[in-house]
Formats: structure tokens, C-alpha cells, sequence
């Protein structure tokens, strides 16, 4: 029997050619109902002439997973890269947070376009120094009420010429967002002020001002609608009114809160004239003692 060995060649050809393997295209990615389902098929899939795509139609898909939260199927994959991979791997990552952060931020607005929560301004509170001005926002209706402990979406803004701020405060049956949009009167120091959270749904602001040392008229911009809920720190402003009274570096003489001064003035002058007198007080006049006369002995 006479043996073709053209076909012996072509057979043996054939055997040692690996069959075609399947690649997952990045746009049917999207078509996978689950995370497991597209890790388990790609898991089935075997290497056999793969090379770089290794299951893959691109490194670059790991975008499409991330952007449909399948996190243990790119797990499972970047494994299978070498270590060159890794930047290209790690930039189609961030692209596909970057659609998520998108997406997200889409589906928060038509949340809060729906208003499933009551809108409320926070009640405002401050007091200023010859260098800073000092806020206190309590997350509430009013200043004596207690502030809301339990919130959440939370967002504080320092600009050198405003302040805004929004939570929403999960506390009541009916959510309620409290806010405050606030122009200040001069303009501060965004990168040398800070905003410090205290107990019972408080935040503390501590703003540098831009120009100091100076006085501000008042904490709002003028030409601004006054807020609601607005008054004077008075144990704040307790601590630096005299200062504020006596600086005579500009014209500012009717500063909000200098009638404290002026209805204080006389007891604050008193102190300023205690303070003048030495501690130990005036020398005190030594009293002469009378000397006792002497018994005549008979």
C-alpha cells in the first residue's frame, strides 16, 4: 500500500495547529447579565494561541467591566498580563470609574430633582477678630434646637468670597436637607481657613481674612438678602469686641456689634483702670500703735 506522504504532512500539520479560540469582544461585555457569568466563561475559555489578548479582544476592555461592576472577572484577567500590561490596565480602569462617578452623579440629580426631602437653611452664628471670622452652622430649624447627628451626602465649600454648604439629615421620618449659600463681605484666605465638625450636627468654620488686620461691617456681602436664622456669637465676640472697639485702622466705626461696647463701656473702663493698678494693690497706711501706760507702783 503505497503511502501519500503529502497527506501524512498536511495531517500532521493540521494536528499540531491548535483550533481557533474564542475571543470576547469589549462591547459584549455589556451583554452579560452577572459578574460570576462573564468570570466563569472566561475562565472555560482556553489559552491555546492567545498571547497578548489571553481572552481578551483587548486590554483595554477592562473598561467595560468596571463600568458594569464586574470587579472579580478583571480580577481573574489582570493576572493572566505580564507585568508590562499593567499601565494600560490600570488607565482602562480609571476610564471605566470615571463612566460609574458619570452615572452616578446623573441618577443623585434626578434624585434630588424628584425633592423627597424638605429644604431648610441652617441657622447661622459668628463673630470676628482684627485676623479671622468665626461661623457656627447647626444642622437645625433654629439655633436652640439640637443638631442633626444622623446625615449623610454631606458637602462644604470654602471660596475666598463665600461659603456653601449642604447636608441631608436622615434623623425624622421626613428627610430634610439642610443648606446655606452665604456671600461674606470681604474676601478671606480659602487655603489658611478650615472647617472643623463638633457634636451634635455643629461645623465651626475658622476663615482667614484676605485683609488684616480689619474690621467687617457684617458677615453677609452687602446687597445680599440677610440669612434667615442669623445672629451674633456672642460668647465669640465677647473675646475680641475691645480689640475691634479700640482699632482705629479704618472707618468701619459701626461694626455689627460694637453697641455691646457702648452699653459696656463704663464697666469696661473700670477694668482698664484695674488693670492700670499694681497687683499687690496701694501701699497700705500703717496704723500707730498706742502704747499702753504703765501702772505707777504706790
Amino acid at each position: 500500500m503505497a503511502i501519500n506522504l503529502k497527506v501524512i504532512i498536511l495531517t500532521l500539520l493540521t494536528l499540531a495547529t491548535p483550533a481557533p479560540c474564542e475571543v470576547i469582544q469589549c462591547a459584549s461585555i455589556y451583554d452579560y447579565g452577572t459578574d460570576e457569568s462573564l468570570r466563569q466563561h472566561l475562565l472555560s475559555i482556553s489559552n491555546d494561541g492567545f498571547g497578548e489578548q489571553n481572552r481578551l479582544e483587548s486590554v483595554r476592555c477592562f473598561k467595560e467591566m468596571v463600568d458594569m461592576n464586574f470587579f472579580n472577572s478583571s480580577m481573574s484577567q489582570i493576572d493572566r498580563y505580564e507585568r508590562g500590561y499593567l499601565p494600560v490596565i490600570l488607565q482602562s480602569i480609571k476610564e471605566g470609574a470615571s463612566m460609574v462617578n458619570e452615572r452616578l452623579r446623573v441618577k443623585m440629580g434626578e434624585l434630588q430633582g424628584k425633592k423627597d426631602y424638605i429644604k431648610v437653611e441652617t441657622p447661622v452664628q459668628w463673630a470676628q477678630s482684627l485676623s479671622h471670622v468665626f461661623i457656627e452652622v447647626r444642622y437645625a430649624h433654629r439655633h436652640d434646637a439640637p443638631g442633626c447627628s444622623r446625615s449623610e451626602d454631606e458637602q462644604i465649600e470654602i471660596k475666598e468670597d463665600s461659603i456653601q454648604l449642604s447636608v441631608l439629615c436622615l434623623e425624622t421620618n421626613s428627610k430634610v436637607k439642610y443648606h446655606l449659600t452665604l456671600p461674606l463681605w470681604d474676601k478671606i484666605d480659602p487655603t489658611h481657613s478650615k472647617v472643623e465638625y463638633q457634636t451634635v450636627g455643629k461645623q465651626h468654620f475658622t476663615l482667614l481674612k484676605a485683609r488684616q488686620p480689619a474690621r467687617w461691617k457684617q458677615l453677609y456681602q452687602t446687597g445680599e438678602k440677610k440669612p434667615i436664622n442669623y445672629r451674633l456669637w456672642l460668647t465669640h465676640h465677647e473675646k475680641f469686641v475691645s480689640t475691634l472697639w479700640e482699632y482705629d485702622g479704618d472707618a468701619i466705626n459701626d461694626f455689627e456689634g460694637y453697641q455691646w461696647m457702648e452699653e459696656h463701656e463704663e464697666a469696661y473702663r473700670e477694668y482698664q483702670h484695674k488693670k492700670k493698678i499694681p497687683k499687690k494693690g496701694p501701699i497700705p497706711i500703717e496704723k500707730k500703735q498706742k502704747k499702753k501706760k504703765s501702772k505707777k507702783r504706790e
